[in-house]
């Protein structure tokens, strides 16, 4: 009987072992997350999450900006200050909902969370009906959330 599984069923026919240096690669993960300096890099990374939107339970938090233009444009310059964050747009999500995917992490600097966004650049964007004074992340979010407030439906 175990002869026949073992030849015929399907979890085994399609699997095969993890190679040595990915599971001890897997393995020092697993001892950095269990140590003191796991629980560091935790928390730096809430910190970070928390000065992008607080609370967030993901490192990786949407900005919804609406039009598939609006999001390029941000992404473009977001892009051009150093920082890849990039625009999602249909048909992976739905039309007027695109965004950018910010994905932080605890190898990102403070600096890096907290840059200054270009705001002559902001304000030239199209899509928003009013100037934008968006300085950091977090207000690049709450000038999104507004714009789309603002727009007519289709």
């Amino acid at each position: 009987m175990i002869e026949l599984l073992v030849n015929r069923a399907r979890s085994f026919i399609f699997t095969t072992g993890l190679a040595p240096p990915a599971a001890a690669a897997a393995l020092a993960a697993l001892e950095v997350v269990l140590s003191a300096e796991g629980a560091d890099l935790a928390r730096r990374l809430r910190r970070h999450i928390d000065a992008v939107r607080p609370g967030h339970p993901s490192p990786v938090v949407p900005v919804v900006l609406g039009t598939e233009h609006d999001a390029l444009a941000a992404a473009d310059r977001l892009l051009a200050q150093g920082l890849l964050v990039p625009a999602i747009r249909p048909p992976t999500v739905a039309p007027g909902t695109s965004r950018l995917r910010i994905a932080l992490s605890a190898a990102h600097t403070d600096d890096q969370v907290a840059l200054e966004i270009d705001r002559p650049a902001l304000e030239r964007t199209a899509g928003y009906p009013q100037p934008c004074h968006a300085r950091t992340l977090s207000e690049l979010r709450d000038a999104g959330k507004s714009a789309v407030r603002r727009r007519e439906p289709a």
